[in-house]
């Protein structure tokens, strides 16, 4: 073996302790010689796992290298990164060169970690045709141990599950954690978020939520925060009804997460103008997956799911204002747009149609008094979530 040859095992070895061995990893990276290409490569995989985007990119934002090997690996971390932090677009461009450079230089195997990220990018992006041709190649790739065999295996349950095959999906999951608990603690996160998932379009939620917890304990870093925030929020709100409170904070690196929230929460409340604000971000961040008018064409999913439950929220108004015109009576103003609503309607929306006012404590206590009197005299229930009221027509009310 060449010195140039044993320096880029030596690379290649120490960049794949940080997953086994982070103190070693650490020793080495302070103590070795490494070259400036290698020493970028390894400070720039340690801020990934640090999550940090910028500390990331700041090491990689540089020149090509003139070593295949180097420049290869750099797309990857530059691809590893945007896939983490949900810009698929950037994330498969990257990868894709990664994977090109790898098929031009002994690579020692490490074509399998581009092609691997690269399928779960194009699983996030819903391509899920692409996906079947590359994981035709990750399987052709020898396996050298039980961490290469798992990576197969996670792309081979998304591919499933994606292709709508939850019943594969599910064995595929449960053969992987036939594996040792110390080779698949680094997978156990991403199959059980994949497991939740194959629950949850088969409707099984009790299920789903029962598996949420272990999912929860798996990790401590932000994405594993992020998701079992996202999935408690739609999950508890689908299956059981529960208020959907929304904190940012916690999807400040994910934020189509946070979009599908309030796009969700602003349909079930009848705020179909905040809606539109959020369903036209998550337009530009993915135009393939979501289109006009609340179109959304990826898999079952919860999101989905409650789509579908508010998909008469999205038709807007059914009346205009000159059919307000006639009606003289308040009452029987919110009588005829309550019944003639297709979903909630805000307060202030409330009254500005009923009183021609905008709202504030005085006019929002007068319409709170309003409903209160208009309950008793017809002998129904209106319900009252997050500033907006609409009709139960459990209660016998017909439009």
């Amino acid at each position: 073996m060449s010195q140039s040859e044993e320096r880029h095992v030596y690379f290649l070895e120490t960049f794949r302790l940080l997953r086994s061995d982070k103190r070693k990893f650490l020793y080495r990276l302070e103590n070795h010689t490494f070259s400036l290409a290698e020493g970028r490569l390894l400070r720039a995989y340690l801020e990934f796992h640090r999550n940090s985007k910028a500390g990331a990119l700041k090491e990689l934002r540089v020149s090509p290298f003139h070593e295949a090997l180097y420049e290869g690996v750099r797309l990857y971390l530059i691809g590893l990164v945007y896939n983490q932090h949900s810009h698929f677009r950037y994330a498969v461009e990257n990868l894709e060169r990664s994977v090109q450079t790898f098929h031009t230089v002994a690579h020692h195997g490490f074509i399998l970690n581009p092609l691997y990220i690269l399928i779960l990018a194009l699983g996030n992006r819903r391509e899920v045709a692409r996906m079947g041709q590359l994981l035709t190649e990750l399987e052709s790739i020898p396996l050298s141990g039980p961490f290469e065999k798992l990576q197969v295996l996670h792309c081979r349950t998304l591919h499933a599950l994606l292709s709508g095959d939850t019943k594969s999906c599910l064995e595929l999951v449960e053969s992987a954690f036939r594996f040792k608990k110390q080779d698949l603690q680094f997978f156990e996160p991403h199959l059980l978020i994949i497991r939740i998932a194959a629950l949850i379009q088969e409707l099984r939620y009790e299920d789903a939520l029962s598996l949420l917890d272990r999912y929860k304990k798996t990790a401590s870093n932000a994405i594993v925060r992020a998701n079992y925030a996202y999935i408690k929020t739609l999950l508890t709100h689908l299956h059981q009804g529960a208020p959907l409170y929304i904190y940012a904070s916690k999807f400040k690196d994910f934020p189509e997460l946070h979009w599908q929230l309030e796009t969700v929460k602003r349909l079930s409340i009848g705020d179909l103008d905040g809606a539109r604000k959020f369903w036209n971000q998550l337009r530009k961040h993915n135009t393939g997956l979501y289109g006009a008018d609340f179109d959304y064409r990826g898999d079952p999913s919860l999101f989905s799911q409650c789509l579908d439950r508010y998909r008469s929220h999205t038709t807007g108004e059914n009346w205009n204002d000159s059919d307000l015109a006639g009606i003289p009576s308040k009452r029987d103003r919110l009588h005829f747009l309550l019944t003639r609503s297709s979903g909630p309607i805000l307060a202030d929306r409330l009254v500005a149609l009923i009183w021609g006012e905008e709202a504030d404590e005085r006019t929002l206590a007068r319409l709170r008094k309003l409903i209160s009197n208009y309950c008793k005299e017809q002998g129904v229930k209106v319900v009252s979530r997050h500033n907006s009221y609409r009709l139960d027509l459990q209660t016998g009310e017909t439009r």
